[in-house]
C-alpha cells in the first residue's frame, strides 16, 4: 500500500480574476460609474479536507465630481457584494472571516 501525501497549499487563492471599469459620459462632466467583478477559486483552508467553494461577487458605484460652496467636492455611491454572496476567507492566523453581505455607502468629500 502506498502512503502517499499530497502538497496542498493552505489559504492562498490558486485561481483570482479581478476586472475593474469605469465609464465617463461626456453628456455629464464629472460623472463616473464604476464596477468591480472579482472571481475566485475553490481553496482549502486551513486543513486540506477543508475547502471553501468559488465565489463570484459585483461591486458598483458612481460619483459626481462637482464645486461645493465654491470648494471642489465628490459625492459617492457605492454599493458591495450586489449579488449578496457569502463568503469566508482564510486569515493569517487560521481562522475563517465572513464577506459583508450586501451593503452600501454614501459620502461626500470637500476639499478646504
Amino acid at each position: 500500500a502506498s502512503s502517499r501525501l499530497s502538497a496542498v497549499a493552505i489559504g492562498p487563492i490558486p485561481g483570482l480574476l479581478r476586472a475593474n471599469l469605469q465609464y465617463r459620459p461626456q453628456i455629464v462632466p464629472g460623472l463616473i460609474f464604476d464596477s468591480k467583478i472579482e472571481s475566485t477559486s475553490s481553496r482549502y483552508a486551513r486543513y486540506n479536507d477543508v475547502s471553501l467553494p468559488a465565489v463570484t461577487t459585483l461591486d458598483a458605484g458612481v460619483r459626481y465630481n462637482t464645486h461645493l460652496l465654491g470648494k471642489p467636492s465628490t459625492w459617492r455611491l457605492q454599493l458591495y457584494n450586489l449579488t449578496d454572496e457569502y463568503v469566508l476567507t482564510p486569515t493569517s492566523s487560521g481562522q475563517l472571516s465572513s464577506l459583508d453581505g450586501r451593503h452600501f455607502e454614501f459620502s461626500l468629500a470637500v476639499q478646504i
